[in-house]
Parts: structure tokens; sequence; C-alpha cells
């Protein structure tokens, strides 16, 4: 199986518990999970059944879930006048309960559900259901107790409820600005909300600007300020009180679940994310060795630790588990180490010359993945060529991950350096390095691009063996270097946006917070090509010796593929050497083919744009 095949089969795969190494489960087309532990070792497991290594549970009912905290599959029944609730053990075993109904359910339809844990400690749920007129109501469920009954006053999805703070929190989704996070009291009954009661309700009048990470039954973390400078602060979910506890940039934390005194803590500096234990009594915080994983993401919270995937360009994949008490163990994952790469290094690349007024950053932030070292006999002992690596977004970064379904491992052992670029308009290095290139986007790539040929020329790679590659907005940029520096191979851009007023436009019909957040970044009313930057007109003025391939999904719901199809005809015009591949993708490969299609065909165009074959030489000069 090639390695997007296998990044894509593990991705499938959810990370349920430890027992002496990954309890894995496995979403099937049929609704059953199948759950696999790890091979008997001889070693006691916390499971009596552990000898089982191979359980299947269907999954059925109006609506499923894994419950962390009891580490069983639950599914709800909705019967009027009964609620069934069936919990699957991951040994097969099961029990069932119900509860009654009040009068109207028999109209109900449920739409989401969560788990969460009473005052006493034991679980309950909470299901969101829509009535006869299409008013969304909150049940609260749990095991020997009546239904609780609330129509929330404030728009959004359910993230959290508190039993023990008579709290539920709702995240509205503002489309491209953080979230708002509204708290309320939970009411008894089905009707408006009303502030009757002793309980002080004007704490809870003004909601945050938030991304939700984790709750308990008395308060939450949540990371604030973001993009521009997320900080990670408790929220007090009985008296509406935050502490900010800085640690910023802040990619994730959770509460540990048997000392929720303490939570884990994901940080990512200079493009690597590291684990930390954080005292939340204290605000200390103490360093979980993590060695080798670049890129760590959290994928379950229980009882005894938290289980996260590492990925990393050299590390390849793998699993933790990290303890309450901050103990960390791991399993290899589907891709295998890399032991011929060098480590990848962190660096800031050139200056920047103030183009007016508002002077850019002084340098640009950078992940160098250099090639592996090679015996004398080879040809060459140092890169023959470059890649330029521009992430998604703009409001995103690059770290130290399987990036492209470890296509960088491909380019280095064809002894191409790698210059992964946080160019300027990245997340993660403050909000002057985020905001300096909005409306200037053309002054500002071109620096940063200037930066990056300063260093391949050090290296010994002049402009035309070098290109740029690029998915989303860095797909965007991609083309557009093309056009500031014609000296460059050429491009290979992955679902692009390619026509910004219309893209614009289009953001702006499916919510209407994206006109501001276009508005503020890009001069959609200029009046030239040139000026409005992402216009095809302006992105089809490469040369006729810079080979640009643009991939794209047909079926891609977040950019065009139709404007990209108008992109390159309109370049075929001109007699430009664009081509364009397609496939029924969406915005990303949804199934492993359409992975390894977009892996295979991304390296093959980057090869042939720098006249490479697979035995690390190039051919001939451009």
């Amino acid at each position: 199986m090639s390695r997007p095949e296998l990044l894509f089969a593990e991705r499938r795969h959810t990370l349920l518990t430890w027992d002496n190494g990954p309890v894995l489960g496995l979403l099937q087309d049929d609704g059953v999970v199948q759950v696999k532990r790890p091979s008997g070792d001889g070693l006691p497991g916390r499971h009596p059944n552990r000898e089982i290594e191979s359980v299947c549970i269907a999954l059925d009912g109006d609506a499923a879930l894994y419950t962390q905290a009891d580490e069983v599959f639950t599914c709800f029944h909705l019967d009027p006048p009964f609620l069934t609730v069936e919990e699957h053990h991951l040994d097969g075993t099961k029990d069932a309960w119900q509860v009654a109904l009040p009068d109207g359910a028999a109209s109900w339809t449920l739409t989401d559900v969560l788990a969460a844990r009473t005052e006493t400690g034991s679980t309950c749920y909470l299901l969101t259901v829509q009535d006869a007129d299409e008013a969304v109501l909150l049940i609260r469920a749990a095991r020997g107790a009546a239904v609780r009954v609330h129509r929330p006053r404030n728009p959004g999805e359910v993230v959290h409820w508190a039993d023990a703070a008579n709290v539920v929190v709702l995240r509205e989704e503002q489309g491209p600005w953080p979230p708002l996070l509204h708290a309320e009291p939970f009411s008894t009954t089905p009707r408006p909300f009303s502030t009757t009661g002793t309980q002080d309700t004007t704490i809870y009048d003004t909601p945050h600007r938030a991304t939700w990470l984790d709750g308990t039954t008395h308060q939450a973390l949540i990371a604030i300020n973001v993009p521009e400078t997320p900080s990670l602060a408790v929220w007090d979910l009985v008296s509406g009180s935050l502490r900010d506890l800085g640690h910023a940039p802040v990619s994730d934390a959770r509460f540990f679940l048997d000392n929720p005194d303490h939570a884990l803590l994901i940080t990512t500096r200079q493009g690597t994310d590291r684990a930390h234990r954080l005292d939340l009594t204290r605000n200390a915080v103490t360093e979980v060795p993590t060695p080798g994983s670049g890129r760590l993401q959290v994928r379950t919270t229980a009882p005894h630790g938290i289980g996260l995937h590492g990925l990393s360009t050299t590390g390849g994949t793998r699993t933790w588990w990290i303890g309450p008490d901050g103990d960390a163990q791991q399993s290899p994952g589907a891709v295998p180490p890399d032991p011929d790469l060098p480590p990848i290094t962190h660096t800031w690349l050139g200056t920047h010359a103030s183009l007016d007024t508002h002077a850019l950053p002084g340098a640009v932030p950078a992940l160098i993945h250099s090639p592996p070292a090679r015996p004398t006999s080879r040809p060459t002992s140092r890169p023959t060529s470059a890649v330029i690596s521009l992430h998604g977004g703009p409001e995103s970064l690059e770290r130290d991950e399987l990036r492209w379904d470890g296509l960088y491992r491909h380019l280095l052992h064809d002894d191409t350096l790698v210059i992964a670029l946080n160019y300027t308009g990245s997340t993660g290095y403050g909000a002057e390095h985020l905001r300096a290139p909005w409306r200037r986007w053309s002054e500002s790539f071109a620096a940063d691009l200037a930066s990056c040929l300063a260093l391949t020329r050090e290296r010994g790679i002049p402009p035309h063996r070098t290109a740029l590659l690029g998915g989303s907005f860095g797909g965007s940029l991609a083309l557009l270097g093309c056009v500031l520096e014609p000296s460059l191979a050429g491009a290979v851009a992955a679902a692009p946006m390619t026509d910004i007023v219309r893209q614009a436009a289009r953001a702006g019909e499916a919510s209407p917070h994206y006109t501001a957040w276009f508005a503020e970044r890009y001069s959609l009313t200029a009046a030239t090509p040139a000026e409005r930057v992402f216009d095809p007109a302006h992105l089809t003025t490469t040369t006729p010796r810079q080979r640009i391939t643009i991939l794209h999904g047909e079926n891609d719901e977040v950019t065009s593929y139709q404007d990209s199809a108008n992109l390159v005809a309109r370049a075929l015009a001109k007699e430009l050497p664009w081509t364009l591949l397609s496939d029924d993708s969406g915005h990303t490969p949804d199934t492993a083919a359409t992975a390894r299609l977009r892996h295979d065909r991304t390296l093959q165009s980057l090869r042939e744009t720098l006249a490479l074959d697979a035995g690390s030489r190039f051919l001939s000069p451009q």
C-alpha cells in the first residue's frame, strides 16, 4: 500500500483507549464499528476480556456516539413515550436503560447528542431535537432521573453541558471569524428563557469570541483572541469569570479526567508541536517528552489518560498515550521513520524592505527540509533543485508533519531542498506577521519569495531549478509567485483560489460574515487585475518557460473547479504551458484512491517542472 493510502487508512481509525497499546475503532460502511486491541503480549491489561483482540459493535438507532469518559459506544432510540439508551462496551457486552419523554415528543427529530457528567460523576446526555415547529429543544437525560427540557435563548450548536453549574454552552459559528461561545442557565421547562430565581444571569449576557477546547462540571478551557494572538483561558462556568493563562500559541488543551486540576496542553512553536502537563492551580507547565512527533493531534480523553496522534516528516507516525501524571507511552504508526533524513530546522529568511509607511517584519519564518547526505560516489552531494511549499489559509501555518501525504520525503530523496514557508500572513508568529500582507499581497509575497531565493542561491540552486508548490490559498500564492519571479521553473497548485472577486461573492452568499473578512484582506474593488492580484488576467501573465500545473477536484466545496478550468483555458489561449488535472474529489482527497492519485500527480508534476528523474539527478537545463 502506498504512503497516501497508509495515511488515509490510519486517519480512518479512531483511537478509543489504551490497553498496553492503542485500542482502535474503524467504522465500516455497514455501520458496524470494528474494535481492535493490541496483540497479546503477556502483560496484564486494563480489561478482563483483553484476550479478545477484535470486537464488532453494530451502531443503530437515531444517533450514536463514543462516550470517552466511559469508553462505551452509545446508541439512542427516540421512540416516544420513551428514550432508549444502549451502551456497548469495548469487550462486546452491553446494557440499556430508558427514560420517559414529555408530551409532544412524538414530533421531535433528533439532530445531535453529547455526553456529560452529572454532579455525582455519573454519565448524562444532552440531546438536541427539533419540535413540530422546527424550534430547537435541549433534552438532558440520565439513568434513573426524569428528563429536563430547555429552549435555548442563544443560537448555536451545543458543545458542553455543566450539570453542577446548571449551564449549557453553545457555539455560534461566525464564518471565517472565531465562533461566539454563549453560556446560559438551563431551565426546567420548554418555555422562552426567563431570569427568575436567585442565580445571577447577567454574567451570561456577553459571549466570548473564542475556540472551545474542553470542559468539566465547573469550568472550561477555551482559546481566546484567535487566530492573531491565541491564548489559553479557564472559563469558570459558575461565576462566568475568565482567567487568562497565556501559553500562546495554543493548538489544543484537554482536562485529565482523573485529575481535572491538570490539563494536557499542546502548543506550536517554530513549526513543531509540544505537549505539556499544565497545573491549573499554579499555571505551571512541565513538558511531556514526545520525541520525533512534529504535529500532535488529540484523539481521545479517557479516565486513565489522553491519546495523541503524532506525525513527522522524519519521524513518521505514532500513537502517544499521556497519563494523568505526565508519563508517556507510544506505539508505532503505519508510516515508519526515515532515518536517512537530517533533522528539520526552523529559520528566519532574509529581510524585508519598508514598502511604505507600514514596514513589514524583518524576516520570514520557514522550515527547512534538507536532502540526506550522499556517499561521495554519488554524482552530487548537495541539493540540485528546490521546492518552496506554501500552506493554505492564509491564516494557518506550516508544521513538521507528513504534509501532502508524505510528498516531501520523495522530493528529499530526489536531492530536492524543501522550504516550507510560513509566509507573511501565517498564524503562529503574532498579529503583525499575520496582518502585514493584507491588501498588499504582491509586495509582501515578493519580499518573502526573494528571501527564499537568496537561500537557494546560497545552496547553489538557481531560480530555474526552483518550483512553487501550494494548496488552496497556498496554490494561489504559487501562481502569483511565478508572475512575480519569471525566472522560476514553474508551479504546482492544488485546489487554488484563482478568482478573488468570484470567490468572495460565493462566500458572501454562503455567510454574510465573509463579506467583511474578504474586504479587509483583499483589494476586491481595485481598478486593474494586477491590483486585485488574484485575478485571472493577472495570474496568466507567466512566461512560456514556466510550467504550471493545477490539480483540482471537480466536487470541491471550498474553491471553484470551474474557476481553475477557466484560468487554464485562458492560459492555453495565450499558448502558455499550463495543465489542468482533475479528479472527482472535494477540496482535499476524500478516498484512499484519490489521495494516492493527488499525491502521485503532484510528485510527477513537480519532477516534470524541475526536469528531474526519480534517481536524484536533474536532466538538462531549461
